[in-house]
């Protein structure tokens, strides 16, 4: 009786657990492909918090925090034309949306569609007061740290069972 009211609560902390919000954090790192910035880098990080995703259709978070270094310039959330947000189709990360115009050259986070078609990628869009324009590519990262509390979770999971 005692073990099982031990596995009964231990069920219903974990349960409680996975239904709050996390605060998720990603790094990200690109390079520029094309313009007069080619091999250009750029990295940074953000975070957001995943308590209002649904998972169901398109939907945008709110980034909680923003990091991002380009042509020697430090950006965050408050250098943004509008609100940046972490973009999702039915629960599957598509990447940011974030603009930055007031500097030169400007730049654009831009999301993938979700389509899964060939060439639906999230990337890095700028253009310069010269006229020069160009894209680059972006690779998004987890954190370990929420890879590493997900697999601990699953693992416990299995172990009770």
């Amino acid at each position: 009786m005692m073990k099982w009211l031990k596995m009964a609560v231990l069920a219903g902390l974990l349960t409680a657990a996975n239904a709050q919000a996390a605060q998720v954090v990603y790094t990200f790192s690109g390079t520029v492909d094309s313009g007069l910035l080619a091999s250009t880098g750029y990295s940074g990080g953000f975070s957001y918090d995943d308590g209002s995703l649904t998972d169901s259709g398109v939907e945008s978070v709110a980034l909680s925090t923003l990091s991002f270094q380009f042509m020697g310039g430090n950006f965050g959330l408050g250098d943004a034309d509008f609100s940046p947000t972490a973009d999702f189709l039915n629960g599957i990360f598509l990447g940011l949306s974030y603009v930055v115009s007031g500097v030169d050259p400007g730049f654009s986070f831009i999301s993938a569609s979700g389509s899964g078609l060939p060439g639906d990628v999230a990337y890095l869009s700028y253009s310069s007061s010269t006229g020069d324009s160009g894209y680059g590519s972006l690779t998004y990262v987890p954190e370990p740290a929420t890879a590493v509390l997900v697999l601990l979770g699953v693992g416990m999971l299995r172990r009770r069972r």
